[in-house]
């Protein structure tokens, strides 16, 4: 046991506990919902590290950004294409760098 995380042994827990979060429509609501806490965890973080230029902002920006590059990469090496994961991923750093620009521009954050 070496100690090191590989990519084989994070496609268990991704099929068992993330991905029918995307297939069942009856967990959707779930699903918008830990979504859009993540845009506004992800937002917050990203104004941190961009206007306040603040350590811990930037720490955890950059975690955010390694973990979604991890998820990503593994669901390309599995199915050869973006797929749900990727797509939602992309969407919650869309949409959390619009909020965090929009809190900036407007003064409510």
């Amino acid at each position: 046991m070496s100690g090191e995380s590989s990519l084989d042994d994070e496609p268990d827990a991704i099929e068992r506990w993330v991905l029918p979060y995307f297939r069942d429509s009856s967990l959707w609501p779930v699903l918008l919902v830990v979504l859009g806490a993540l845009i506004g965890f992800v937002g917050i973080a990203v104004l941190f590290a961009v206007r306040d230029h603040k350590p811990l902002g930037i720490v955890s920006t950059g975690l955010l950004i390694i973990a979604s590059l991890r998820a990503i990469r593994w669901e390309w090496r599995l199915h050869g294409r973006a797929g749900p994961i990727s797509v939602a991923l992309g969407l919650v750093w869309f949409l959390a760098s619009a909020a965090a620009w929009f809190g900036a521009r407007s003064g409510l954050l």
